[in-house]
């Protein structure tokens, strides 16, 4: 019965550093901020209006 507990608490660790890891991969130092990503959305919204004014301009 001891050995079955331990066993089952093994798991529950194992389980526990699985679902943690990929929060202590992210950005250890907080050096990685939004600003890429705020830069990458304005030029994808950019290239859409820009796409959906010449298809407008095209089948006027």
């Amino acid at each position: 019965m001891d050995m079955q507990k331990s066993i089952q608490w093994l798991i529950v660790a194992g389980i526990i550093l699985m679902l943690a890891e990929p929060v202590l991969a992210g950005d250890p130092n907080g050096a990685v901020t939004y600003k890429d990503d705020i830069a990458g959305m304005k030029l994808a919204v950019n290239f859409t209006w820009t796409l959906l004014a010449a298809f407008l301009v095209f089948f006027m």
